[in-house]
């Protein structure tokens, strides 16, 4: 397997936690508000193009999202990510970068405080 996919990455089935209702700046897949210009849809066609975008460089494929959630800059899938037959659940982590989603390092955003509060205990604390 890939590391660049692997930072925190769990194997078997992930289920993705709902979305914190005190919080209006999360948008969540279940309810995804328009985008302001200049800024990426919280889709799922989005999200998932990104995830896609992200195994293609290690060879990998995204199988499917079990749930997404986007809040501010940031945007965290649970995905199931698919290689040499395998099925791996992983949870990736994505910052705008203009109208797209682009893949980070988990690790760094997460340690330096840069993931919303919003999205923080899905995107950063899953294995």
């Amino acid at each position: 397997m890939a590391t660049g996919l692997l930072v925190g990455c769990t194997s078997g089935t992930n289920t993705t936690s709902g979305t914190d209702a005190a919080t209006a700046s999360t948008r969540a897949s279940s309810a995804p508000e328009a985008n302001r210009p200049g800024e990426p849809a919280c889709t799922q066609p989005a999200v998932q193009k990104a995830a896609q975008q992200a195994a293609a460089v290690y060879g990998e494929t995204i199988a499917g999202l079990e749930g997404f959630h986007c809040s501010g800059n940031f945007a965290y899938a649970d995905a199931d990510e698919q290689e040499q037959g395998n099925v791996n659940s992983v949870t990736l982590l994505f910052k705008a970068s203009g109208t797209r989603w682009v893949p980070v390092n988990r690790g760094t955003y997460c340690q330096n405080g840069s993931v919303p509060k919003a999205i923080y205990a899905g995107a950063c604390e899953t294995q």
